[in-house]
């Protein structure tokens, strides 16, 4: 009877520290399901931040183009401004230099405008 009783006590206490056991391992299993859930999130968040901070690379590399391309058309319009500028003196003086000769038909105009 004795063996009996010690036979029932083992096992009695074989399967308490199983199921502790069993329960301390699913303990273990949900954390680390959990540890992994959190590690899935934070590479999505990173990779959403690496998307992002490309995407904002791409767009200044965009906007540093339209820059540059702005100040050459810039650039284009100062030099056509000062072309039409030219131009219009240039056509100012012959018109200047014509009525010159209209008016003093026997003189010559002034080697300054000529030269121009």
């Amino acid at each position: 009877m004795s063996k009996e009783i010690e036979k029932i006590i083992e096992s009695f206490i074989q399967d308490k520290i199983e199921t502790f056991l069993d329960q301390r391992l699913l303990k273990i299993e949900k954390s680390l399901e959990e540890h992994d859930k959190i590690i899935n999130l934070e590479n999505d968040r990173f990779e959403k931040v690496k998307d992002s901070l490309s995407s904002l690379k791409k767009e200044h590399k965009k906007s540093i183009r339209k820059l540059k391309t702005g100040d050459k058309r810039q650039n284009l319009k100062r030099k056509t401004k000062w072309v039409h500028l030219w131009l219009n003196f240039v056509v100012l003086l012959k018109i200047l230099i014509k009525k010159y000769r209209v008016s003093n038909y026997q003189c010559k105009p002034p080697i300054i405008l000529l030269q121009i």
